[in-house]
């Protein structure tokens, strides 16, 4: 939930805003059948979501993998979308672009086979390392604008992080690497606002641009010296832009 600190501080008093966790993440329960962790599956929570609380179409915006999420969402539940905010993430196939590269798309089999046969071992380490200052400092060095990030908007995620299920997470990461809704981009007939990082190396921005050349009509945001965390580097540079996509689409309810 770190990266929506910003956006439901500033949207909540105008709107509804939900947030939901994928399975095994937060307060969701992980499945019995790991093989249950797919794209489609959580496009499918998503529909879940909204039947429960009543809510029949909306505005959804996706953060990382959950750009993914929603390009699969619109696919299948499209009667349930308004519009569609993209920010720092891809259509699909992830590991194939990470820092810009093929490689670890290549490791990640051994990866995978190491993790899934050694979990058990690794979980003290993982609970030990991950949420710790060392662990910021390395992605301040390696990953996120320490220059925009507050330690504080930082390290729910690294304390989120350290919780996941091992086997869950590796398996939800193949997955989500197998999966790709790029078909789907020129297919998409609503308002779309993408906001592409500079300095992203989970999805580089030029992906970002790629999905504003594929989908129709859609409407693109640069994030200068943003990373992958850019909800929390640029929140105010977010409100705005997100702000006035509301209001063009939505004058009654969001114009001044």
């Amino acid at each position: 939930m770190y990266a929506w600190k910003y956006i439901v501080e500033r949207f909540s008093h105008r709107c509804r805003v939900v947030r939901w966790n994928y399975r095994g993440h937060g307060k969701s329960e992980k499945p019995a059948d790991l093989n249950n962790l797919t794209i489609e599956n959580c496009a499918d929570d998503l529909a879940a979501v909204m039947d429960h609380a009543r809510i029949s179409s909306a505005v959804h915006i996706g953060h990382s993998m959950g750009v993914q999420v929603l390009m699969e969402f619109y696919r299948r539940h499209k009667e349930k979308v308004k519009a569609l905010v993209a920010i720092a993430g891809s259509y699909g196939n992830l590991l194939h672009t990470f820092h810009d590269s093929n490689l670890f798309s290549l490791l990640f089999p051994v990866i995978y086979e190491f993790v899934t046969s050694k979990h058990r071992d690794l979980i003290p380490l993982w609970k030990k390392v991950v949420p710790t200052h060392l662990a910021y400092e390395a992605a301040s060095l390696l990953e996120i604008n320490s220059k925009l990030v507050k330690k504080g908007d930082f390290m729910p995620f690294l304390d989120h992080l350290s919780e996941l299920d091992l086997n869950l997470f590796i398996r939800m990461l193949k997955l989500a690497n197998d999966h790709s809704a790029r078909d789907v981009l020129n297919t998409i007939n609503v308002p779309v606002l993408i906001f592409g990082a500079e300095h992203d190396s989970f999805t580089p921005v030029w992906l970002s641009r790629e999905m504003h050349r594929m989908i129709p009509g859609s409407e693109f945001q640069f994030l200068p010296l943003g990373t992958h965390s850019a909800p929390i580097e640029h929140p105010d540079l977010i409100e705005l832009r997100l702000s006035r996509f509301l209001m063009e689409i939505f004058p009654k309810e969001f114009g001044m």
